[in-house]
C-alpha cells in the first residue's frame, strides 16, 4: 500500500485522471447499488468490487461493457505495469482475462456502437464519450 507498483482501481487504467473517470465513477456507484454490490472502503472502480458486479449482472450487454471497455482494457494495461514482477497476485491477475474471456466468451468482445468511439491514437486505447461512461 506504501509504494505500489500498479492500482487495482481500474477506472484509473482505463481512463486516467480525466473527467471520464469521474463520471464512470459516479455512474457505477448506481450500477453497484442496483446489483447489490458493497464497495466497502474502496472507490467503485476498485477490480475486486467490479468483479462482484460483473458476476451480479443479468443483462448480457451491460456484462459485454464491463468487460470489452474497462475490465479487460484495464487489466492489459496493469499487467504491462507488473511484466517484471514476481510475485503470487500478479500471476492471478494475468490468468484473470483469459478466466474471464473462458466465462463470458459471447460478451468479451467491442459491441459495434462502441467500435467508433474507439481511438487507437490515444496511449492504450482509451474509450472516449459519454456513452461509455454511463454503461459501464
Amino acid at each position: 500500500d506504501m509504494s505500489p507498483v500498479c492500482t487495482l482501481a481500474v477506472g484509473y487504467h482505463v481512463f486516467g485522471e480525466t473527467y471520464a473517470r469521474g463520471e464512470f465513477l459516479a455512474g457505477l456507484v448506481g450500477e453497484l447499488r442496483e446489483h447489490g454490490v458493497s464497495m466497502g472502503e474502496e472507490l467503485p472502480d476498485h477490480l475486486p468490487v467490479l468483479l462482484q458486479l460483473l458476476g451480479r449482472m443479468q443483462d448480457a450487454e451491460d456484462r459485454r461493457l464491463l468487460l470489452s471497455v474497462v475490465l479487460l482494457p484495464g487489466l492489459d494495461k496493469m499487467l504491462s505495469e507488473l511484466e517484471t514482477a514476481n510475485d503470487p497476485w500478479s500471476k492471478v491477475l494475468r490468468a484473470l482475462p483469459d478466466v474471464l474471456k473462458e466465462s463470458f466468451p459471447d460478451e468479451v468482445s467491442l459491441p459495434d456502437d462502441l467500435v467508433a468511439l474507439h481511438d487507437p491514437s490515444i496511449p492504450g486505447g482509451e474509450f472516449i464519450g459519454q456513452e461509455v461512461a454511463t454503461h459501464a
